[in-house]
């Protein structure tokens, strides 16, 4: 017994060092072989459907459009047609109520805090809010305007904006079908890759925060069994030896930890590179650990948990996250200037953006931060090589949205000259603004 406490005891310290492994997970080397087919039990021993450390959102919404019909235990149809022209059509099956309800749509005027780069297109609020159904509802939203496909991230959302998620949705449908076991928000918007990407991981955060936290209750029971000297584990209406107990449960453990945390992190990973560290980590930690335990191998002696050896997973997400360059992209007018350029790191380090205006062709603006939130710029340029631009000041960075760009606003003074004629004129640059656009994947540096 002690020697299995022991293991498990391991396996949780790694799973837990898994969340701070940085960057040295690339570079580390050794790789136990694994080969064949990985098909981990079927179901999940810890399953989760409210995530720990959820997303929430602010949602708006519209008074004026809003539609209301009583429903009794033979349920009922309610549809809406938003300011956008969207339309909605509520379907509740027969048995779905218990009793009579007083059901409420509201459209969405905006959803702010949801990563979606594309922002929301159509969504509606459902009350009363925390009903259960017994049986699935039906929204079908029909968008004035189509979404693309590729873009479509359907979501819902739990009252006052609580727990943004990714909705269960008829996968068969061209259309948009959302499958309701209770009533709050629900709706679509247009999503990048890094938007599914960025869902995916907080997906796993939270099943990881959730798995270890079960994982600490068997540990723990399992340490007062033995100090009890207890020789037999009730579990239901089956009798076990403790140490089959523990080694079950250490077993329901990784694989729910692969199924929830790995094979997400490796998703989002291959939607945005700046997912690979945690997914290469979180990787090689779960094949550790089933290695450790003698738990990597099914039945037939094939590799439980993915095809791929800790070598090949190693060499795809370490390639992947020294490869991964990210940075941010400008490019947008300023008066009659034109202000362009894309650098590939942080906002801490200096950058420099080009800009150009009739007759201007050669400017530059070099950034020279202090920190991430604000810094130094210095500003040249020339007029059709006799009037030269020379401007210097500072700037501070503003953070939205976590989903929003960057916007960088530029205060200072300079001057406008002649040299040829002996000319100078002092001018002041107030409150310009600049977008600064996340770019992730390879970068490409686009600097004057």
């Amino acid at each position: 017994m002690k020697k299995v406490l022991l293991t498990l005891l391991v396996l949780l310290i790694l799973v837990s060092l898994s969340c701070s492994l940085g960057q040295d997970a690339v570079l580390s080397t050794g790789a136990p072989k694994n080969s064949g087919p990985t098909q981990p039990a079927a179901k999940d021993a810890y399953d989760f459907t409210r995530p720990a450390n959820p997303i929430n959102v602010t949602a708006a919404l519209d008074s004026k459009k809003a539609a209301t019909a009583s429903m009794t235990r033979d349920g009922g149809k309610l549809a809406l047609t938003d300011a956008q022209g969207n339309q909605f059509l509520l379907e509740i099956p027969a048995g779905a109520l218990d009793t009579k309800a007083d059901i409420t749509m509201t459209a969405l005027q905006s959803l702010s805090g949801a990563p979606l780069s594309g922002g929301m297109k159509a969504a509606v609020q459902l009350e009363p809010s925390g009903l259960v159904l017994n049986k699935a509802a039906v929204l079908t939203i029909t968008p004035k305007k189509d979404i693309p496909i590729k873009e479509q991230l359907i979501f819902g959302y739990e009252a006052g904006g609580q727990d943004y998620h990714l909705a269960m949705v008829d996968h068969k449908s061209k259309d948009i079908r959302i499958f309701l076991l209770g009533f709050s928000g629900a709706g679509a918007g247009s999503a990048s890759d890094a938007d599914f990407a960025a869902m995916l991981n907080s997906q796993a955060n939270d099943a990881s925060i959730r798995l270890q936290n079960e994982m600490g209750q068997v540990t723990q029971q399992a340490r007062r069994e033995s100090l009890q000297g207890i020789s037999e584990h009730q579990e239901g209406d089956k009798v076990m030896a403790p140490e089959e107990w523990f080694g079950q449960r250490g077993a329901d453990f990784l694989d729910s930890f692969y199924r929830q945390v790995v094979l997400k992190e490796r998703t989002a990973a291959n939607k945005d590179c700046r997912y690979a560290v945690k997914a290469l980590s979180d990787s090689m930690t779960t094949l550790r650990a089933a290695a450790l335990l003698g738990m990597d191998k099914d039945s037939a002696g094939n590799g439980k948990y993915g095809g791929d050896s800790l070598g090949d997973i190693m060499d795809k997400y370490g390639k992947m996250a020294q490869e991964c360059k990210n940075g941010y992209k400008v490019d947008q007018k300023a008066g009659d200037a034109h202000i362009f350029g894309t650098f590939c790191h942080s906002i801490d380090y200096p950058f420099v953006l080009a800009w150009s205006m009739p007759g201007v062709n050669d400017g530059t603006i070099r950034f020279l931060p202090s920190s991430d939130k604000a810094g130094g710029f210095m500003l040249k340029g020339s007029y059709q090589a006799v009037v030269v631009f020379n401007d210097t000041g500072d700037y501070t960075v503003q953070k939205s949205d976590k989903n929003e760009p960057l916007t960088i606003t530029m205060k200072g003074q300079g001057t406008t000259s002649v040299p040829v004629a002996g000319v100078t004129k002092n001018v002041a640059l107030q409150n310009t603004v600049l977008n600064l656009q996340n770019l992730t994947g390879t970068c490409s540096e686009q600097q004057p």
